[in-house]
Formats: C-alpha cells, structure tokens, sequence
C-alpha cells in the first residue's frame, strides 16, 4: 500500500511524496515561482502565419509567443467556413491580428517557445473531455481484458454531449457508469463556463488554469490503494477536504491524517534522505554495481557500470546481473526525476543473445507502466538502448536546482 506525504514547506511551496514499503515512489515540489502552463487555456492572437515552418506564431499572453503547429489546427475552423481542410487553405481561415483559442500542450523551456494546439482537453477523474471534437468515445490504450471489453459492453449508456468527444482514462477502467456520467456532467459545465468567459475576455488572456497541484494529486494519483494521506499543516489538511468533496472521492475522507509530531514530517519518514540521493550523478546499486546520468540540452545519457561488483563467477555473468539490477533503479530515477524527451542508457555489453533479450524484456515490462507515453527500442549489438519519453511537467529537481560556482555540480535549492 502506497502513503502520500504532503509536506509544508515555507509559503506558497509544498512537496509531495509518494512512499511504497519505505521508498520513495515519486515526488513533486509545487512553489508558485515555477507554475507549469501546461494544459492552461488561452485567448491569443495571430501574429505570423509561417509556411516554411508549417506553423502560426501565436501572442497567447502578455509578451509570451507560441508556436501552433499546422497539424494541432482543429477541422472545426476550416468545417466553420466550409472549407477544404488543407493547409494550403489555412490563409482563407486565419489572418494577422485574429483572436484564437488555444492551450499549451508543451510549456516554453529556455529559448524553446511554448506549443499549443486548438485541440482542447478537459482533464476529469476518470475521462478526458474534447470540445468540438465530433461525437467520439474512446478507451485508453493501458485499459485491456476483461476491463476493456466490459466498458466496450457499456459504452452506450454513457452520456455524450453534441460535438464533443471524450476518451475513458486508466483511472476509470473499474468505475460504474454513474461514476464516468458524473465526471463528463462536471467537465462538460466546466467548459461552458470557459466559454462565456471567452467571450467577454480579452486577448490576450489567460481564460482557464489547470488546477493546482493538490487538486492534480487528489484527481490523478489518489485511490483506493492508497492507505494514508500524512499532511503536517492544519490550512492544507482542512482544504483537502474540500478538494475530496469538490471531485466526489469521498472514500479518501477516512485516509487523511494531520502529522504532529515535532520531528518533521519527511525526516520521520526517511525521505529526506532519499530526495539527496536523487540529486547525485552517480547511484550505487545494492550489489556494488554503478549508475551515472548526465543530460545535456537534447539527451539524458545514462551509463551502467559494473564497478564493485564481485558477486559472480564470470563476466557474462556479472553484466547480466548488474544490467538487470540496474533497470528497476533507472525506471525509478526516470520517473522520480521526470526526465523527458530522448534517453540514452549504455548498458554492460552482453554476448550471449538470450541475456540481451531477458534485459529488454525486464525494461520494457518496468517502463510501459509509466504514466507518460513512452516509445522505446531494442538493445543495440553496442549495448545501447534509446527510448523516447514524454514529459508529463517540468521536473521537479530541475525547478529547484542550481549550478554551485565553486564545485560546478548540481545542487538542491534550500527551502
């Protein structure tokens, strides 16, 4: 059974544990200098239609542009003015200076501008909501058997507004029709008051935010295998109660506790430990073996080393066992550190075909389980493996680290 620690740290920043058996599961700092814009909704205006890049530039906010790719364009603009969906019509649609719906579906990083799409998404409990989509319903991917067919069984009864679409998200795989009726009710008022508000806003405006981390904690990780919620300040152990009412999870009620005692609440729990250890380069693995992560502005490398390994007989041995060893903890580091975009991991070279094959089995079996979408490949006859992984929010870590001037290495921000 899984424990959310819900830790206070100074105003307006919180940090969120998830623990499994005493180890940290994920974590998450929320502070308001670093709010994601992710899935927000905008009312921008058109600056520059670009066709060499295939993509608008879009003012969504207050001297923010944002790139607005010409295949995240919806057919309900070209279908609005009966017209050919093609982007060689897009200039019969858009022009200079014309207002525009859009939500951010990649936050700006650095010098890369935020991208939006006119795809709207309403994120529920259990569904996911698109307005002026067509008249859709589809069922997550991770959603298969027995759970898969008897949603397929009952998909009719479900309540499906005119012109939108909606897909049943993993969370809603074991939930009644009543209960996935009830969330598409809540998301489809939601939009309708976006709605109004876009059309007495201005522009450019922020017109909906995504909700704060405790509501996004509450909706997405929250669930009947969580035993307790452990949150160690009274204000955001009495809003949690209203946060659970507000998304009618009312079998949490009896799971959240108010922490204390004076010894802080991560230092009783030994995360605080376990959050220094996520921030070092290098990771020992039980059996002596090492891991070593770097990034850089395009890829994470990530190493395995045999190091101090002396547990076997050979050296076949040795690197199958330190190889398998090492991919719980990098599954783990990745999810933990949200590290996104292309992973490289260099693995000790393995001669034997069937060795190769009973680590990528291993791999893949661990990081198909993540939330994020994941794509990844084949060990290479070098011993390499890449694998593409969506960013879900900007890393927690990164939100909170610096470079020290004297030592060059990255270190925590104190809070």
């Amino acid at each position: 059974m899984k424990k959310i620690l819900i830790n206070f740290v100074k105003k307006n920043t919180l940090r969120i544990a998830t623990i499994k058996k005493n180890n940290i599961y994920d974590f998450k700092i929320e502070n308001n200098e670093f709010i994601t814009q992710t899935l927000n909704i905008y009312q921008g205006i058109i600056i520059k239609i670009e066709y060499s890049l295939e993509a608008i530039f879009v003012n969504y906010e207050k001297k923010k542009i944002g790139l607005l790719p010409f295949k995240e364009i919806s057919k309900y603009y070209f279908f609005k003015k009966k017209i050919n969906f093609n982007k060689n019509n897009i200039k019969y649609i858009f022009n200079n200076k014309q207002k525009i719906v859009v939500q951010i579906i990649k936050s700006e990083y650095k010098n890369k501008k935020a991208v939006l799409t006119t795809f709207i998404q309403l994120i529920g409990c259990y569904i996911i909501l698109l307005p002026n989509s067509g008249n859709a319903i589809k069922i997550s991917k991770k959603i298969q058997g027995i759970d898969r067919i008897n949603l397929k069984k009952n998909i009719t009864k479900l309540y499906i507004p005119k012109n939108m679409s909606l897909i049943i998200r993993t969370s809603g795989k074991k939930k009644s029709i009543q209960q996935l009726n009830q969330d598409i009710i809540f998301n489809v008022n939601k939009w309708e008051k976006i709605k109004k508000k876009i059309q007495y806003s201005l522009y450019p405006i922020l017109i909906y935010q995504e909700n704060n981390i405790m509501i996004r904690i509450f909706r997405d990780y929250l669930n009947y295998h969580v035993n307790e919620i452990i949150i160690d300040n009274i204000n955001i152990f009495n809003l949690s109660y209203i946060y659970i009412i507000l998304l009618n999870k009312l079998y949490l009620l009896n799971k959240i506790i108010l922490y204390t005692w004076k010894i802080p609440l991560f230092q009783y729990y030994n995360v605080e430990k376990q959050i220094y250890i996520l921030l070092k380069r290098k990771i020992l693995l039980p059996s002596g073996g090492l891991i070593i992560i770097d990034f850089t502005e395009s890829v994470t490398a990530i190493d395995v080393n045999s190091y101090k390994c002396l547990k076997t007989s050979s050296i076949e041995e040795t690197a199958l066992y330190t190889n398998l060893e090492s991919v719980n903890e990098i599954v783990r580091q990745i999810r933990l550190r949200n590290i996104g975009g292309l992973i490289i991991i260099d693995f000790i070279n393995m001669k034997i075909i069937n060795n190769i094959k009973i680590v990528q089995k291993r791999i893949k079996q661990l990081i198909l389980r993540d939330a994020a979408r994941v794509k990844i490949g084949n060990i290479s006859q070098f011993g390499i493996l890449e694998l593409s992984r969506q960013k879900l929010n900007l890393s927690s870590f990164k939100n909170q680290q610096y470079v020290c001037s004297q030592c060059q290495k990255y270190t925590m921000k104190k809070l």
